[in-house]
């Protein structure tokens, strides 16, 4: 089920704005945990929200799981979500989150060459650009 195009900004920049209020304290709550507790603690104490979320989720979605073709790609997401999850709890245990974080925050470039590449998604001289300047701040930052 395609949803591209539902609507205008106001459709998408709620839960992006909700993603930054939550991605944005997710640097220093993690870094605070793995200063009590190994990564791999901090990663099954995640796996038990992720569950209860997931339960939670589960009951109140009335259609019900499927198992379809396209679940594949929910389970690649998954993995994704895992591994970055993973590096991110790795580089947090070994950096400063002021420094780390910034750094992370450049996977828009790889996304926007993904999305071109494989979504077909335009790659307009503005985003390229807005790309661009994300490099240069994590540049900035990361020296």
């Amino acid at each position: 089920m395609k949803r591209l195009g539902t609507g205008t900004a106001a459709a998408w920049l709620a839960p992006t704005l909700a993603f930054i209020a939550m991605a944005g304290p997710f640097g220093v709550v993690g870094k605070l945990a793995l200063d009590e507790m190994a990564w791999q603690e901090l990663l099954l104490w995640t796996t038990i929200a992720y569950m209860a979320v997931s339960a939670v989720i589960l009951v109140g979605y009335r259609k019900g799981l499927e198992i379809v073709p396209s679940a594949r790609w929910g389970a690649v997401a998954g993995v994704f979500v895992i591994g970055t999850f993973l590096t991110i709890s790795l580089a947090l245990d070994r950096g400063e989150a002021s420094q780390v974080i910034p750094v992370t925050a450049s996977y828009p470039v790889f996304t926007a060459i993904l999305a071109f590449l494989v979504l077909k998604e335009q790659l307009t001289a503005r985003r390229l650009a807005g790309t661009c300047v994300v490099v240069v701040g994590v540049v900035l930052v990361s020296v």
